[in-house]
């Protein structure tokens, strides 16, 4: 299991680090409002928070509204650690289920570096990759490739890897992306993970390219469709958990993980309403809608940007301006709508001449064509041949002092199996509402039925899935350090994701989605790792 490396090597971290490059000093408390309760998650509340399907008492964040017509479906739009792992055969998975105990939570910077790391993917009994002090996964070894070549044939970039990490790197040096070999490149091209924090040189405008979908190990694989970024130089940040967009573009918005932020999945139950949320979307059922400042109201860096005398700007296609999620996690930002790639390069280049300036440029097609024809196909590879030219473009017309860094939100995987979740009995009984996506399933359970529901998943799923209880997710860290008592609720009673390439889909809910070939969410390698690539003038 790849538990992301929230303690400086996320894309939470990401932020702090372009601002602090710009010369914004770090506030002197935590980036949250005093509406937030501060504290953590407590036993009591990890045991009782429940979504009910019954509305008592409900969400103050939503009105009634418009109903929204939109398809509910997604929208297509370690240190001494083995180089690379294989695909685990089926048997050598170790399943959560037989773990005796929920693994504990990472408490403090030092459970995140290299050694912890290295030890919580040692294999228990030679047969899983379990640690002591982190979730159930699974690994194993294979040949390293050349540089930058393709991952090795006997291994698929679905699967959980053991991943090492940096000593003590801050800084790229000489490695550029292209040297960066799978695995031992990572160590080689990583930064900020374990606890040392995620340094970046000073400049005097930054521009943040956010391309959707495009993994680490995707680009790594297809380095020839993309010269330009894979001559750059880089290292890898991890997405968080789960591996969705909204998760990821909150954590980027905020500079908070996402037990800090709330945003804990793509469909997620709105307590005491019985309903589920679409963050991407931003849609309920029953004409209702949601305040989006009320659903994440935690101040942006966008915000802090502009305070400190930035010009904090999104570059965008028009469709989103305005939208509930650009609400959400671009609160500060001046929107200015580009459709074309074309338009997009020249917003930014007219932003970055006008003086200091955190300039945010967002591409989705590259992830559109990934779910639908998967990545390494065809038409995929013409959208990343044009990422790559769009960075290309956008890096050569950058004024002075000027740093162009390329990232994503995350990766993906070419799902090779689908259980559909609505017809299988042992996911059905006692589901009262089916959230998250099909790479990272919140299921939440009627009243009383969530230990019968956690056992029926564990079992249905056995050798596909890491399959825990809400605690156990929470005390192990996937959504970082800790999780907000008031978020607590928005998790599945159980939490459900996948290592092998299988799709948990819904067909009746998601038509859409359920068609797909690629998929993200899990907390693979290829779903996990992204590129932070880096271009100066």
């Amino acid at each position: 299991m790849l538990v992301p490396g929230y303690d400086g090597g996320s894309l939470a971290d990401l932020p702090h680090a372009l601002l602090t490059a710009l010369g914004v000093r770090e506030p002197d408390t935590p980036p949250t409002p005093d509406a937030l309760d501060t504290a953590p998650a407590t036993a009591d509340a990890l045991d009782t928070a429940h979504a009910s399907t019954t509305a008592d008492a409900p969400d103050p964040a939503i009105t009634p509204g418009a109903a929204d017509d939109l398809d509910p479906a997604t929208t297509p739009p370690t240190a001494d650690a083995p180089d690379t792992a294989s695909t685990p055969a089926p048997e050598a998975a170790r399943d959560v289920a037989n773990v005796p105990d929920p693994p504990a939570a990472p408490s403090t910077a030092a459970a995140h570096d290299a050694t912890s790391l290295a030890d919580a993917s040692r294999p228990e009994g030679g047969t899983g990759a379990v640690g002591p002090e982190r979730g159930p996964g699974a690994t194993g070894t294979a040949s390293s490739p050349g540089a930058m070549g393709p991952p090795s044939t006997t291994r698929t970039p679905g699967t959980p890897v053991t991943a090492p990490m940096p000593d003590s790197a801050n800084t790229p040096g000489p490695t550029t992306w292209a040297s960066a070999a799978t695995g031992a490149g990572v160590a080689a091209a990583s930064g900020g993970v374990g606890g040392v924090p995620l340094v970046l040189e000073p400049a005097d405008r930054v521009c943040l390219f956010l391309v959707d979908g495009l993994g680490a190990e995707l680009l790594r694989a297809h380095a020839e469709a993309a010269p330009f970024l894979s001559s750059l130089a880089g290292r890898t940040l991890t997405a968080g958990f789960p591996a969705t967009t909204v998760t990821s573009l909150c954590s980027l918005g905020t500079g908070l993980t996402p037990g800090e932020h709330g945003m804990l999945g793509l469909t997620l139950a709105v307590p005491g309403t019985g309903h589920l949320f679409n963050c991407l979307r931003w849609t309920l059922p029953d004409g209702l809608t949601m305040d989006p400042e009320q659903w994440q109201p935690a101040p942006t860096v966008y915000q802090r940007a502009t305070r400190a005398g930035l010009d904090a700007v999104y570059v965008a296609p028009a469709e989103f301006e305005g939208s509930g999620l650009t609400t959400a996690v671009y609160r500060g930002v001046r929107y200015v709508a580009a459709d074309t790639v074309d338009d997009r390069v020249a917003r930014v280049h007219e932003s970055m001449r006008q003086g200091a300036a955190y300039v945010t440029v967002y591409y989705g097609d590259l992830d559109a064509a990934g779910h639908m024809t998967g990545w390494g196909s065809e038409e995929w590879l013409r959208q990343l041949a044009i990422v790559d030219d769009m960075a290309r473009r956008l890096a050569e017309g950058l004024p002075p002092g000027s740093a162009l860094y390329v990232t994503a939100d995350h990766g993906m995987i070419n799902a090779t199996e689908k259980i559909d979740a609505e017809s299988v009995p042992g996911l059905t009984a006692g589901v009262a509402l089916l959230g998250g996506e099909a790479r990272a399933r919140h299921v939440y359970a009627e009243p009383g039925a969530a230990r019968d529901v956690l056992e029926a998943w564990r079992e249905t799923l056995r050798g596909k899935a890491w399959v825990v209880s809400r605690r156990e997710a929470v005390e192990s860290g996937w959504f970082g350090p800790r999780v907000r008592e008031q978020w607590l609720a928005r998790i599945g009673d159980v939490v459900a994701v996948p290592y092998t390439d299988l799709a948990i889909i819904a067909p009746t809910r998601h038509r859409i989605e359920a068609l797909f070939t690629g998929y993200h969410g899990s907390m693979t390698a290829a779903e996990q790792y992204v590129p932070l690539l880096e271009a100066r003038t």
